[in-house]
Parts: structure tokens; C-alpha cells; sequence
């Protein structure tokens, strides 16, 4: 297997090709995760591998509970699927907590400090309200803790690894935050060997071939608990040699194919970029600071053929959207046909019926 072979096999894992689902709520129970501290770009990441889908049909996921938006994979924001928030959070909440305890010691957050946090949040929050993180910070300074310096964002994270808060519906284009068991009914449990082996399967099966520091990178697991992870998945997922790399997939039925200068606009932290330790196959190493910043802020990419060759920015007046690229390849060597069906599938599920490309 080539490099051509693995973008191939990725783009159809990744529902970048041959799009089958339609659903929100079902493409994330198949990627397990959309990174999501970029909301507007969260959404897009979901709607380009959906078939048929606009931004409207994911804000309703999010207003009916159906996809919840957390800390999870590494500690970072991500929409999951509402099923599986409580064996997630089992898994990966209590290395990410032990994680935080040299950061929350150095803002002054001692374990007595965090602890009657989460009681004022519990109560303030009681009766399934969803309060804004500014309306939280007030209940909180109100009763004397210190909310500045960074400090309210790891007490709503902290109490929402320990599974007391979870973030709710949008107030003024904003996220509230709500009671976790409030929110959500569904209890799915899964002992640890369990949830291992769920998660492997699930993240061989949408970002192979892929390795297993790939996998270490995007769970925020220990090298050998992924090394376990994958073992106890068994022979649904398979091994080849590539390159002097064991990479691992899950086997497919169905042949995978690339269409032929296929134009992707990708947003900022899509899981086809930042789900991979290492990104040689799609990324030339010296337009790496092109695409991802000193400080790990991962740019919106336009992919040819599955390979990185530029950077797009959006502007939305009114009822048209404007896309400028910053092309890492000379304009030639690009079908203008596929970029702009591209910026009109973007334009369609924004809603837009106009666009441009600068």
C-alpha cells in the first residue's frame, strides 16, 4: 500500500466520499467524535459528510439532545453521539482530571475549592436550567470563588469531567450549561476492557489505516492502553506493513475510491487532519506552520484528491457567502469547476444562495 491507497481508504472512512448517512446523531455514533471548539466549523466538518444536510438540521440535533457537546477525546471540546457521553466520560475522565491537577494547582484551585464549585453549580442549575457561562461565573463569584485567570474555565471543566455538568442548548449564540443527569436519561455503561475495544473499533474503522500513535494522539490514551485497545478489538481490524509502520484498519467489504481532483473544503480542526500523529501523507512537511500555528490552532485546509494544497477563509453579508483561498499551488494546477462546486455545497448548507470564490 501507497500513500495514494491510504488517502484513499481514509476519505471513504471519513465519509468524505461516497456519503451514505444523512443524520447528525448517526455519523457521529460513527466517528465516535468531531472535534468542536470551533463551532460554525464543527458543524460544517459534520454537514460535508453528510448526505443532503443543512446547518439548520444540526442546531436542531442540539436543541433535541440528540448530539452533546463535551470534553473528551485529549481534553478538547467535541460532539459525540448523546449515547455515548457516560462510558466516554468513564474512560477518559479520570486520566484527563489527574491531568489537570498541576494547572488547577497553579490557579489556586485546591480540591476544596472545586468541590464547593460544584456544589454551587449543582444547586444553580437544579430544575434543568441552562445558564450561560457568564451567568455561572456571577453565581460563582457571588459565593467568593475567584472566577478570573482562567480559573472558570477549569471549574465548568473539571465539574463536567466528574460528570456534573454538561453544556445544553445556545442562548444569544452562546452555549449554556446544564445538569448532565438533567440532560440526558440514557446511562450506557461499559467496563473498561469494554470501552477500549469500542473505541479502537470505532477509531480504525473511520480514520484507517492509521497507527497506533495515531490512535494514542486522538484518544489521549497511554501507548499501551491503545496497544491493549487494539489487541482486544481482535480480528475485526487488520494489520498490514507499510513503510516500515504497522498500520492498522478495519476490513471492508466495499472497494474505496478516490474521485479524480475531487475539490474538499474542510474546516478549522477537521478530523481528517487532526486525527492522525502524524500527517506526512497529506501534509508536506515544510507548509505544516501553514496549516497548523506555533500555538496548535489548526487552519480551515482545501484538500485536491485527499492532499492539503491551501488554506480558505469564509464571509457571510447578508444572504451571500465569499470564500478567499490561499493556494499553496499555482491556480492551474486546480479544476475551477470542483472548487466551485465546492464553495456551492457549503453555500447550500449554510442556506446561501450565492456565492464567490477570491
Amino acid at each position: 500500500m501507497n500513500s495514494e491507497e491510504i488517502i484513499r481508504k481514509r476519505l471513504a472512512c471519513h465519509q468524505l466520499t461516497d456519503q451514505y448517512l444523512s443524520d447528525p446523531g448517526q455519523l457521529l455514533h460513527h466517528l465516535l467524535g468531531i472535534q468542536a471548539q470551533d463551532y460554525h466549523g464543527s458543524k460544517w466538518a459534520m454537514g460535508t459528510r453528510l448526505v443532503d444536510c443543512k446547518e439548520s438540521d444540526i442546531d436542531r440535533s442540539v436543541q433535541e439532545k440528540k448530539i452533546i457537546r463535551g470534553w473528551f477525546m485529549r481534553g478538547t471540546l467535541h460532539f459525540i453521539n448523546a449515547e455515548d457521553v457516560h462510558w466516554l466520560l468513564d474512560l477518559l475522565g479520570p486520566k484527563l482530571l489527574s491531568s489537570g491537577t498541576g494547572r488547577n494547582r497553579q490557579l489556586g484551585l485546591s480540591d476544596a475549592i472545586l468541590d464547593r464549585s460544584k456544589l454551587i453549580l449543582s444547586s444553580a442549575l437544579k430544575g434543568k436550567k441552562e445558564l450561560t457561562r457568564n451567568e455561572l461565573s456571577e453565581i460563582l463569584k457571588e459565593s467568593g470563588i475567584d472566577t478570573g485567570e482562567q480559573r472558570l474555565y477549569h471549574i465548568l471543566q473539571h465539574a463536567a469531567l466528574e460528570k456534573i455538568i454538561i453544556f445544553g442548548t445556545r442562548k444569544r449564540n452562546e452555549f449554556t450549561f446544564t445538569l448532565l443527569d438533567d440532560w440526558i436519561s440514557m446511562r450506557k455503561k461499559k467496563d473498561r476492557d469494554a470501552a477500549l475495544t469500542e473505541m479502537a473499533k470505532r477509531y480504525f474503522t473511520t480514520r484507517g489505516p492509521s497507527t497506533i500513535a495515531d490512535f494514542a494522539w486522538w484518544s489521549g490514551l497511554a501507548l499501551t492502553e491503545c496497544r491493549r485497545a487494539t489487541e482486544l478489538a481482535g480480528t475485526t481490524i487488520q494489520e498490514e506493513f507499510i513503510n516500515g509502520q504497522h498500520y492498522f484498519s478495519i476490513r471492508r467489504n466495499n472497494p474505496d475510491r478516490i474521485i479524480s481532483d475531487r475539490i474538499h473544503l474542510i474546516p478549522p480542526f477537521d478530523e481528517y487532519v487532526i486525527a492522525y500523529k502524524d500527517r506526512t501523507d497529506i501534509l508536506v512537511a515544510n507548509l505544516k506552520r501553514s496549516v497548523i500555528s506555533s500555538n496548535g490552532i489548526f487552519y480551515p485546509v482545501i484538500l485536491q484528491n485527499g492532499k492539503v494544497i491551501g488554506t480558505w477563509k469564509r464571509k457571510l453579508n447578508k444572504d451571500q457567502l465569499t470564500i478567499s483561498t490561499g493556494l499553496f499551488i499555482s491556480k492551474n494546477k486546480m479544476n475551477k469547476k470542483d472548487i466551485l462546486q465546492a464553495a456551492e455545497n457549503y453555500a447550500r448548507f449554510l442556506g446561501l444562495k450565492k456565492f464567490s470564490i477570491l
